[in-house]
């Protein structure tokens, strides 16, 4: 048991570290467009097209890196991504046009886009089902505690001092000690490793329901909360990414909050993700994973929306960043995570999270900070501002037709008999 207790928490160590760096790499130019726009001649239709390309790039390869760590391994698509991503991230700060930095961003989406459901299908199998909710909470944190809360601080601090080239660069070497670590430590699940030791055998292995049935990947969408969570998906990474795309030029450009306190609110919000991130998912361990996800949507909606109404008072703007920040940050893992996986055998685990992952990014992450964008250049910054309030209204209504994936939340249930 001590073992087992160690060897999972070190799976998500090493993942939360990974996680962070992907998220910091993503989040970098959003802090940093006061300072790209001018200097590589963008508008700002122009800066929500380069985190829109990423967007679908990431979306796309969440889908066939998803799948492909189902047959071929987590490791053999975790270690190469964390590479790629790393260099990528390095060469963002090299960039001199706006051509070349989404093509850049492009390949840096693919590369984050095929980790990430091959890293949280592996935590949701080595978790114990009892904590799973903790577990991937507690992975999700470097989300937004290190690419929201420290980013935000880093990234304006170093641009201040030094440029905001040498924030890119800073980020290589961690990344490639990552991909390093990673692969002398983590072994493969047990789900994959059965999969890979069969096809070595020449043999076919089957994927088995809890009923019986022998599934293939197209089963996948035969399951309702896949599906559901496919379309939750789109409502949060739109206000995901139309949020984090253009709230730093709201604050600077509507509110007029300089560069360093707008990297202020701006970490609020990320330091309410960093306790959301792991609290929601761990509450849904008892409250059930449906609860937790509608109150969540509900909340991150109208504190969105309080941001876009209230004046610029920095103090009500930090309140406001930090709740929708916590809650909309905080369902990431239940959404995401939580629910795909525990709906289907864990070896479709990876094609489930990447379905839930990949169609949400690919539109909600792909074309709205796009279209926000160009809302912003026609009806000013708030307008895409708003868009990011409104969606998670529309996730929670969805939420209502969950069907319960929590194990713990299950086996209350199913001992309430009627009377």
């Amino acid at each position: 048991m001590g073992k087992r207790w160690q060897y999972e928490y070190t799976v998500v160590l090493m993942h939360w570290f990974i996680l962070g760096f992907v998220s910091l790499d993503r989040f970098l130019p959003t802090y940093l467009f006061p300072m790209i726009l001018p200097e590589l001649k963008m508008d700002f239709t122009e800066a929500g097209f380069t985190m829109s390309i990423l967007g679908l790039t990431w979306g796309i390869m969440a889908i066939f890196g998803g799948g492909l760590s189902d047959k071929y391994g987590r490791k053999t698509v975790i270690v190469p991504a964390t590479v790629i991503f790393s260099l990528m991230s390095w060469v963002s700060g090299a960039v001199r046009s706006f051509t070349q930095l989404s093509l850049v961003r492009a390949i840096m989406g693919g590369a984050e886009g095929a980790y990430i459901p091959s890293s949280i299908s592996m935590i949701s199998e080595e978790a114990k089902p009892s904590r799973r909710g903790f577990m991937i909470g507690l992975h999700h944190t470097a989300f937004t505690g290190i690419g929201a809360f420290f980013g935000a601080i880093y990234a304006t601090q170093i641009a201040t001092i030094y440029g905001w080239r040498w924030a890119f660069y800073l980020t290589l070497i961690p990344g490639l000690i990552l991909a390093a670590v990673h692969w002398m430590v983590i072994r493969e699940p047990k789900s994959v490793k059965e999969r890979i030791e069969a096809r070595k055998r020449g043999e076919v292995h089957k994927i088995i329901s809890e009923t019986g049935e022998h599934l293939t990947w197209k089963s996948v969408f035969r399951f309702r909360n896949v599906i559901l969570m496919v379309f939750v998906s789109l409502c949060f990474m739109t206000w995901l990414w139309v949020y984090i795309s253009f709230a730093t030029l709201y604050l600077t450009k509507v509110r007029n909050l300089s560069m360093i306190h707008a990297g202020f609110v701006m970490s609020a919000w990320g330091l309410g993700g960093f306790i959301g991130q792991w609290g929601m998912p761990a509450l849904s361990d008892i409250m059930g994973r449906k609860l937790t996800l509608i109150l969540g949507a509900l909340i991150t909606s109208v504190a969105t929306l309080s941001i876009v109404v209230w004046g610029g008072d920095p103090i009500l703007l930090y309140i406001a960043s930090f709740i929708a920040g916590g809650c909309g940050n905080g369902v990431f893992g239940i959404y995401l995570s939580l629910i795909p996986s525990e709906s289907v055998p864990f070896a479709l685990a990876g094609l489930s999270i990447g379905l839930v992952t990949g169609i949400g990014e690919m539109f909600g992450g792909g074309l709205l900070p796009a279209i926000g964008g160009m809302m912003a250049d026609a009806y000013g910054l708030a307008s895409p501002m708003t868009l990011a309030g409104i969606t998670p209204l529309i996730a929670m209504v969805l939420a209502f037709f969950v069907i319960e994936t929590s194990p713990r939340r299950k086996a209350k249930l199913a001992t309430v008999k009627p009377s």
